[in-house]
């Protein structure tokens, strides 16, 4: 199954969990649900979060402070106003050399517990699952779209 319709498939189970959904003559109703959850997952795929504007242009450390703040949350970018955003905003939004570092370590670990057959691993004394796993591919293809890798 790829991600998109292991995500499906989860949101399903949610929708039957939270339904009374419980004999086939409701199904009619939760393939509408169904439906719902692909257009939903279709449209996630399609667009990005992008942070709103910071109005004062002219106070680049409060821009920056912002921008920082924006990409942790997992914003594609910001909006920006003047050109003196441009590079402040540019720099929030690509990663640092150590973060490039931390996730490529982080998937070559990744890879071998999973030819290993194991999924969930502990790397570093921490937990590493899923949403770590997206977060480094996250953080590489910011790079590979900055022309840092």
């Amino acid at each position: 199954k790829t991600d998109q319709e292991e995500n499906i498939l989860e949101a399903s189970k949610h929708i039957m969990e939270e339904s009374e959904f419980l004999d086939e003559e409701t199904l009619e109703e939760f393939e509408e649900a169904i439906h719902l959850v692909k257009v939903a997952q279709a449209m996630k795929d399609l667009l990005q979060a992008i942070d709103m504007i910071y109005i004062n242009f002219q106070d680049i450390e409060g821009l920056k402070n912002e921008a920082d703040q924006g990409a942790k949350m997992g914003f594609s970018g910001k909006q920006i106003i003047h050109p003196y955003q441009v590079i402040p905003t540019q720099d929030a939004f690509t990663p640092s050399d150590d973060a490039i570092i931390q996730a490529s370590h982080l998937l070559k670990a990744y890879k071998l517990h999973i030819e290993a057959g194991e999924g969930v691993f502990a790397l570093n004394g921490k937990l590493v699952e899923a949403p770590i796993i997206k977060s480094a591919e996250r953080v590489l293809e910011r790079a590979r779209v900055a022309g840092k890798l």
